[in-house]
């Protein structure tokens, strides 16, 4: 059974024991999901009157719950995720108890959308989960941002590949984002290789570097 753990920011984390791994960082949960995901990617695409995203695993949905929590009123969202292995519900229940209260309702709520499925949430807001391989995953949506955020290249590194990378930059439009804590030389230049403009910046907390990769725009 996964176990709840704490992170040093306060917040709660998942550790995985099918994969030997925490969702997130130790240093902090929200922390980090808060700047890589949303300072470094949702905030460079909120100028626009709708953002697409696609996040490449769905985990705890603390991403989700925080993309809802930053975005703006007046910006529409179409959110897509993939998992092939998603929590099961007693750990979502169980994760939705480290929450700050006010959080608890939305959190459990988007864990209870169906899968496989678009889901209007709100008149702001369709979400659409799908459980199934990256690899099987197809998709008629064009991406504004995409959030990387499989387990670590030591433990699937199946998922940072190139037959990965070049999938979902096609599926990208121009000057589509793309974010990932990660921040190995490997990566940088598997990217760099499918086309994109790589950004090192900053990392959260205790990480050096992390990744934020441009699809440079057509000519």
């Amino acid at each position: 059974m996964n176990k709840i753990v704490a992170t040093s920011d306060g917040s709660a984390s998942v550790y995985s024991t099918q994969f030997g791994e925490q969702y997130h960082s130790k240093h902090g949960a929200w922390s980090e999901s808060v700047y890589v995901f949303i300072e470094m990617g949702l905030f460079q695409k909120i100028h626009q009157p709708q953002v697409r995203v696609f996040e490449m695993g769905f985990g705890t949905g603390l991403n989700l719950l925080l993309t809802l929590k930053y975005l703006p009123s007046i910006c529409q969202l179409y959110y897509e995720t993939v998992d092939k292995f998603p929590l099961s519900n007693s750990d979502c229940l169980n994760y939705a108890e480290s929450m700050p209260l006010q959080d608890r309702p939305l959190f459990e709520k988007l864990h209870l959308l169906d899968w496989n499925q678009e889901v209007v949430l709100n008149e702001q807001t369709a979400i659409k989960k799908v459980k199934t391989d990256i690899y099987d995953h197809r998709t008629s949506q064009i991406f504004d941002l995409v959030y990387f955020d499989a387990f670590s290249p030591r433990i699937q590194p199946e998922c940072w590949s190139r037959a990965i990378f070049d999938k979902l930059y096609q599926s990208m439009a121009n000057d589509g984002i793309l974010v990932t804590y990660c921040a190995k030389g490997s990566i940088k230049r598997l990217l760099a290789k499918v086309g994109f403009e790589i950004e090192t910046l900053p990392g959260p907390l205790y990480k050096r570097e992390m990744i934020r990769a441009v699809k440079i725009q057509s000519d």
